[in-house]
């Protein structure tokens, strides 16, 4: 597709995690994913090794937060980070809220992604950042303080 950077996988194989535990191998790009389950589409190792000035909360945050986004990502077909779009950054979005995360946590999420598909951009992985501009609900979390 007109969208696909050339080589890239359009799909992940069944039953492999979207996010690694280890290094993606050097040299050309391998295909969807590994025995180790590395699905490296996305480049999250990568994106996590760029956060040099953030911290170790801050790092697993992130972490778990884009690990959840592929996940749905996967859920709904979608394989790789050009595949994503401004509208499906916003489904994701609302499902999060629907699911009844606190608008704290749902901030922080996106905060997660725009710093994803930040680093996504400068790093070649897409042309275009569908995270420009993406905000979150306005306001803090449930008045019960729960926070998901």
């Amino acid at each position: 597709s007109a969208r696909s950077a050339p080589g890239w996988p359009r799909s992940r194989s069944a039953g492999t995690s979207p996010i690694s535990c280890g290094p993606a191998p050097s040299g050309s790009r391998p295909a969807t994913s590994t025995s180790s389950g590395i699905d490296p589409a996305w480049r999250t190792i990568e994106f996590v090794s760029s956060l040099t000035a953030a911290s170790d909360n801050t790092k697993s945050a992130y972490t778990s937060d884009l690990a959840a986004f592929v996940e749905w990502c996967a859920s709904v077909d979608v394989a790789e980070p050009v595949a994503v779009d401004r509208l499906l950054l916003r489904r994701y979005l609302a499902h999060l809220a629907a699911t009844r995360f606190a608008k704290r946590s749902i901030a922080r999420k996106a905060a997660a992604i725009r710093r994803y598909f930040g680093w996504a951009r400068r790093a070649g992985v897409i042309a275009v950042d569908p995270s420009l501009g993406l905000r979150a609900p306005a306001g803090d979390s449930d008045p019960g303080g729960g926070d998901r």
